[in-house]
C-alpha cells in the first residue's frame, strides 16, 4: 500500500516537473500583445491609471474613454489581472464610443495583492465602487466577465439590477458543479507542491 502511494506521488511530481517544463519553454500566445499594449498604455496615458478610496481603502484602477457614453466594466479572471483587457484602450473608435473601466480583482495586482477573497459579494466590491463613482444622469452601464470574472460580474449586476443594462459574460466559470478539477491542479495543493507555484 505505501509503495502505490510512493509510486504515485513520484508519477505526480514527475508530471508536474514535465508541465513546468512545457510551459517554461512555451509562452501564451497572447501574452505578447497584454504585455505590449500594457507598455503602451502605461507610457502614453498615464493619466488612466487612477484609484479612489473605498471603506478607508485605496482601489486601483484603469479608465478612459467618452466620459458621457456608457459605462463599459471589465472584469478579468484567475489568474489574471486589468491587463488582459489593456489592447482595448488602444482603439480610438472603442475610446470615442465608451468609457472603459476595469481594474485588478481582490488579489491580484494593486489591490491586496496576494491575499485571497473567496466571498462574491466582496469580489464585486471594486466593482460596485466604480458604478456609485461613475453612474452619473443613469448612463448605460454594460458589465464583461471573463472565466472567475463572470461570477463576479453575475454578482455586481445582481446588486446593481436596476442600473446595469447589459450583462456580457466571456468563457464564464458559473456553476462550480460543472467545473472539472484538472490532474495538475490536485497535484498543487499538495504541500511538496504548493511552494514552487507562484502566489498569484
Amino acid at each position: 500500500m505505501r509503495f502505490l502511494f510512493i509510486k504515485q506521488t513520484l508519477e505526480n511530481v514527475l508530471k508536474m516537473t514535465f508541465l513546468g517544463c512545457i510551459i517554461a519553454c512555451t509562452r501564451f500566445p497572447y501574452q505578447g500583445v497584454v504585455e505590449e499594449s500594457e507598455k503602451y498604455l502605461k507610457s502614453a496615458h498615464p493619466e488612466a491609471f487612477k484609484s479612489l478610496t473605498h471603506k478607508e481603502e485605496i482601489l486601483h484602477y484603469v479608465s478612459m474613454g467618452n466620459e458621457q457614453g456608457p459605462l463599459v466594466i471589465l472584469i478579468h479572471g484567475s489568474p489574471g489581472s486589468w491587463s488582459g483587457y489593456a489592447h482595448l484602450y488602444k482603439d480610438p473608435q472603442l475610446l470615442e464610443q465608451f468609457q472603459l473601466v476595469t481594474f485588478d480583482r481582490y488579489g491580484y495586482g494593486l489591490n491586496r495583492p496576494g491575499e485571497p477573497v473567496l466571498e462574491l459579494d466582496k469580489q464585486a466590491a471594486i466593482g460596485d465602487a466604480l458604478i456609485k463613482k461613475y453612474n452619473q444622469n443613469g448612463r448605460e452601464i454594460i458589465v464583461i466577465g471573463h472565466s472567475y470574472g463572470g461570477p463576479v460580474a453575475g454578482k455586481l449586476t445582481a446588486m446593481h439590477r436596476d442600473k446595469i443594462t447589459k450583462l456580457i459574460l466571456v468563457a464564464s466559470s458559473m456553476d462550480p458543479n460543472l467545473e472539472e478539477e484538472l490532474w495538475y491542479q490536485t497535484i498543487g495543493k499538495q504541500r511538496l507542491i504548493r511552494w514552487m507555484i507562484p502566489d498569484f
